[in-house]
């Protein structure tokens, strides 16, 4: 507070004081004081309002896509396949919903890959882990809480289909959901021949299926 100012202060309270002026000072106060408050709220709700319109608007232009799995849905319909190899090894298990998600999204963002001099596909990766075909890798759902079948079943069913040739669908395999084995009718089998059935402790599934699709 400068000497000018101090000087102005004391001058009104002196000519307040002097007038008994008080209480028609206090009055003024709390008007000012009133007028201020709703003056700024009134600026600050409007504010604010013209934030979430804005926002508002925004988001209908959004379309939102949410290609995650639904665990609580019903069984699919008989005779039809299940969406992949990963969602019909994962729907009957009984597991924290966020890791049978996260699981579905690790397989289906893990690529097929050719590794060194390899004319076919030899490797799996995932982010920067690259998993050799040759055997099981713990970095594999590594950060998944699921039963060690589970994650080698999972496992068995991607490089199955990445073993699959080219523009094959719908190719019959069984599931030994116990051991967390999977043959199939390409890598199992002789030239040819065709998976008709699985075994009494199997269960057949369908690798590279169409969503959807009928049996």
């Amino acid at each position: 507070m400068t000497i000018g100012t101090a000087l102005v202060v004391i001058a009104v309270l002196y000519f307040i004081d002097k007038y008994q002026l008080w209480k028609k000072a206090a009055l003024v106060c709390l008007i000012v004081l009133g007028v201020a408050l709703v003056g700024g709220s009134g600026y600050y709700g409007w504010h604010i309002w013209q934030e979430r319109k804005a926002q508002a608007a925004l988001e209908s232009q959004w379309k939102v896509v949410d290609e995650k799995p639904d665990w609580d849905i019903p069984s699919p319909p008989a005779g039809f396949v299940l969406e992949d190899a990963s969602y019909a090894i994962l729907f009957p298990i009984k597991a924290d919903r966020e890791a049978k998600t996260d699981a579905w999204e690790w397989y289906r963002s893990s690529k097929c890959v050719a590794v060194g001099d390899a004319r076919k596909v030899n490797a799996v990766l995932h982010d920067t882990d690259l998993l050799s075909f040759e055997s099981f890798d713990d970095r594999w759902l590594k950060e998944v809480t699921l039963a060690s079948e589970v994650k080698l079943a999972l496992w068995s069913a991607k490089v199955k289909e990445c073993q699959l040739p080219a523009g094959s669908k719908n190719v019959k395999a069984c599931l030994d959901r116990q051991t967390g084995t999977i043959a199939s009718q390409f890598s199992d089998l002789p030239p040819g021949a065709q998976l008709v059935s699985c075994g009494p402790k199997q269960e057949l599934i369908y690798l590279n299926s169409d969503s959807g699709t009928k049996k």
